[in-house]
């Protein structure tokens, strides 16, 4: 009987020690992600960003705590509609504008970069799409409602990425 008590101690303390640690390199990457927006954010410290996230992330778990699996879930799945419209942007980007060559001199001097409007614009109709088309327990766009709730909303987040690209 002893053994079954200390045991199970030992566990739940590797448990919540390896958790900690699978968490360190997905806050350090909040401060470096929230650095990368520009010289304002760069003015706040990376440990400060970690901070602010972890404090951000145990708040929202709290709060979620008593459905905590099936909250996250959702969450999740929601927010995974953004995937479809921006690797389109991306792979367009890429392969049809610039040819894979790049001018890796420019990459931290923003007035010698485009502007991006054009891709924010795609995003922003991929994104409609995408909400036109979900199809999940939060949300249920008017699209996929016509369809008998069928999840559409990576499709049609392609497709109207795809047609903005002859916009623009």
């Amino acid at each position: 009987r002893y053994w079954r008590d200390w045991s199970s101690d030992v566990c739940s303390s590797d448990l919540v020690l390896s958790l900690i640690a699978a968490n360190v390199p997905n806050d350090y990457s909040l401060g470096l992600s929230l650095q990368l927006l520009g010289q304002k954010w760069r003015k706040i410290s990376r440990a400060l960003w970690t901070v602010l996230g972890t404090i951000a992330y145990v708040l929202i778990a709290i709060i979620s705590g008593t459905g905590f699996n099936d909250t996250l879930t959702e969450f999740l799945l929601l927010i995974t509609y953004w995937l479809a419209p921006w690797t389109t942007i991306m792979l367009i980007e890429h392969f049809y504008f610039r040819r894979g060559q790049y001018d890796i001199e420019h990459w931290n001097t923003p007035h010698l970069l485009p502007k991006g409007r054009a891709a924010l614009f795609a995003l922003f109709l991929g994104l409609v799409g995408s909400y036109l088309g979900a199809s999940q327990a939060l949300f249920v766009g008017p699209v996929s409602r016509l369809l008998s709730n069928a999840d559409i909303g990576f499709e049609l987040g392609v497709v109207l990425d795809r047609k903005s690209t002859r916009l623009n």
